[in-house]
C-alpha cells in the first residue's frame, strides 16, 4: 500500500503493529481498557462480530477480516497477530515469540500459500518481512477493518494533490530541481577576509552581509558536488576556504565556537576527503578519536553519528568499531523498541525517542556496515537497524526538533551549539538505507513533507519560522537523491 492511510485506519494499523509483539493478539492482552482496545472496540466490524466481551469481539473481527484478504496479506498478519487461520500450522508459526513467528513463516512460505491454492512468489527475507510486509499486511487489515467508517468518502485519483505525481515519477522532476538548487546556491555564496562560501541562513533579501562559515560551507559545497558529480572549477576558491582552519589548533569549529567541535571537524572532513580523496587529516582524525572517549560526544547520538560518518569515509577500522559500540551503547527502551533519544546520558528523567535521532542512527549504522567490522558488532548494528527502521516505517511526527549541545572551552567558558534537525529528510535517508522501496508509505509521506518545504520561486529549502538554513537544503538534496536511485533500482528489478 503505497499511498498513507486515511486518519481511522492509520489508527487501526498502528493499534494492530502494537499487538503483534509477543504473543500477538490474544484476549487477555486486550484487557479493559488500553490505546489499542480504544482504536478497536469502537468500529462497527467489530460490533458486528459478537461475542461476550469486548476483547473476544475485537480478535473475532480481526480474524475474520484477515481472512478475507489476498493470500499473502492474510497468510503474514496470521502470523504476525497469531490468529490461528492455518489447519496443521507448521511448527512455531503461532510461538508465543514474534521473531519466531516470523522465521516460521519464511521457512514455510510455501507450504502455507499452497495450503491456500495460492502463488507464493519468492519468500521474503527476515528483513523485508519485519520492514515491509508486516506493514502492508496490515495496513490492508486495518483498512477491511474500517471499511463501514470509511464508506464512500474515498479520496479519488484525480483529487490527489499534484505533489504526489513528484513522489510516483521523482527521476526527472529531481533532475530539473537540483539544478535549480545548484543555480540557487552559488548565487547565496558569500565572501569574508578568509575567503568565499556560505552562511548558515541562505537569506540574501533585507540582511546584513554575512560571513561565511567552515561547517555551512561544507553543506554547501556538498549538496553542489551531489548534483554534479564533481567540484566545478568556480567552486575550487571554496574548497580551499575550507581547508584553512579556524586557528592553529587541530579541527574546525563553528562561527559562534572559540575552538573546534568533533562534530564540526568531521563535517567538514568529510566533504575534503570528497575533494581530495588522497588527503590524510591525520592529526584532525586522531583528534575525532581522541574525543569519542569524552561524556558530551558519547551521550550525544547526533556527535556519534557525524563522527561515525566521517570515520567511515576514511576507512578507519578502529574508530569506526568504538563509535558503533557507542552508539549502539546510547539506545533506550521506550515501549519495547530500543531508539535513540536526543540524549543517552544517565540520570534523564524518561526522555523520549528522538525520530530524527534514531533515523540519523539508522543511516549511520548502515554506511558503516559497508565497512570492516568485527562479526558480533556487525550483527548488533545489523539487528539495531532492523527494529530502529521498523519503528520509522510505522510513521512517526515528521516535524523538525531543536538540539542544544554546551560545553566548556579551554579557558573555563561555556559554549553553545544551537541545531536543528529535519526530520523528514533523515526519515527518508534511514529508510531508504535500510532497504524500503521508496514507494513505502512511510517513505512517501517523508518526501510529501519534503516537497511540501521546497520553494521553488527561489530554489531552496525553508524552514518553518522563514529561514532559509543551507543544511535543510543538504539533507533534501541527499534524501532525495537516495529516494530517487531506490526508484530506478524498483522499476529496473520490474
Amino acid at each position: 500500500m503505497a499511498e498513507p492511510l486515511e486518519p481511522i485506519a492509520a489508527g487501526v494499523a498502528s493499534a494492530l503493529k502494537s499487538l503483534r509483539a509477543r504473543a500477538g493478539l490474544r484476549e487477555e492482552r486486550l484487557g479493559d481498557t488500553g490505546p489499542a482496545l480504544d482504536s478497536l472496540s469502537g468500529l462497527a466490524s467489530v460490533r458486528d462480530a459478537g461475542g461476550t466481551s469486548v476483547p473476544q469481539a475485537v480478535v473475532r473481527a480481526v480474524r475474520t477480516a484477515a481472512a478475507r484478504l489476498e493470500p499473502t496479506y492474510s497468510i503474514v498478519a496470521d502470523a504476525s497477530l497469531a490468529l490461528e487461520l492455518a489447519q496443521d500450522p507448521p511448527d512455531e508459526l503461532y510461538s508465543t515469540d514474534l521473531g519466531r513467528r516470523r522465521t516460521a513463516l519464511v521457512k514455510n512460505w510455501d507450504l502455507l500459500h499452497r495450503l491456500r491454492s495460492a502463488p507464493a512468489g519468492p519468500a521474503p527475507t527476515l528483513r523485508t518481512l519485519r520492514l515491509d510486509l508486516e506493514t502492508a499486511a496490515l495496513s490492508a487489515l486495518a483498512v477491511a477493518l474500517t471499511d463501514a467508517e470509511r464508506g464512500a468518502f474515498k479520496q479519488p485519483e484525480a483529487d490527489v494533490p499534484e505533489r504526489s505525481g513528484l513522489i510516483r515519477s521523482p527521476v526527472p522532476t529531481v533532475l530539473t530541481v537540483f539544478r535549480r538548487v545548484a543555480t540557487a546556491l552559488r548565487e547565496t555564496q558569500t565572501t569574508g577576509p578568509d575567503g568565499r562560501g556560505w552562511a548558515q541562513d541562505l537569506r540574501t533579501e533585507g540582511q546584513a552581509p554575512k560571513l561565511p562559515a567552515p561547517m555551512s560551507t561544507s553543506y554547501g559545497l556538498k549538496s553542489i558536488m551531489l548534483i554534479e558529480g564533481h567540484l566545478a572549477a568556480d567552486l575550487v576558491d571554496v574548497a580551499k576556504f575550507l581547508e584553512t582552519p579556524a586557528d592553529t589548533r587541530t579541527g574546525f569549529a563553528t562561527r559562534t565556537q572559540r575552538q573546534p567541535t568533533p562534530e564540526g571537524t568531521a563535517t567538514v572532513l568529510s566533504v575534503l576527503h570528497q575533494v581530495n580523496g588522497t588527503a590524510a587529516f591525520d592529526a584532525e582524525l586522531d583528534a575525532l578519536s581522541a574525543s569519542v572517549q569524552h561524556p558530551v560526544e558519547r551521550s550525544r547520538p547526533f556527535i556519534l553519528t557525524t563522527l561515525l560518518e566521517t570515520s567511515v569515509q576514511f576507512g578507519r577500522r578502529q574508530l569506526t568499531e568504538d563509535i558503533v559500540a557507542a552508539l549502539l551503547a546510547a539506545r533506550r527502551q521506550f515501549r519495547g523498541w530500543q531508539l535513540w533519544s536526543q540524549r543517552a546520558e544517565e540520570g534523564l528523567v524518561a526522555p523520549a525517542p528522538s525520530v530524527p535521532h534514531t533515523a540519523r542512527s539508522v543511516r549511520a549504522l548502515v554506511l558503516a556496515l559497508g565497512s570492516s567490522l568485527d562479526d558480533a558488532l556487525r550483527a548488533s548494528a545489523t539487528e539495531a537497524i532492523d527494529e530502529a527502521a521498523s519503528w520509522l516505517a510505522e510513521g512517526q511526527n515528521l516535524e523538525g526538533t531543536s538540539e542544544l549541545i554546551e560545553r566548556q572551552s579551554d579557558d573555563g567558558r561555556t559554549e553553545a551549539m544551537y541545531l536543528r534537525h529535519y526530520t523528514a529528510a533523515w526519515v527518508v535517508k534511514a529508510l531508504v538505507s535500510a532497504g524500503l522501496s521508496s514507494r513505502h508509505a512511510a517513505v512517501t509521506t517523508a518526501l510529501a513533507r519534503i516537497w511540501a518545504d521546497y520553494r521553488p520561486e527561489i530554489g531552496l529549502w525553508r524552514w518553518s519560522n522563514g529561514e532559509l538554513p543551507v543544511w535543510m537544503t543538504a539533507d533534501s538534496v541527499e534524501a532525495l537523491h537516495l529516494a530517487a536511485l531506490s526508484e530506478m533500482l524498483t522499476l529496473r528489478e520490474r
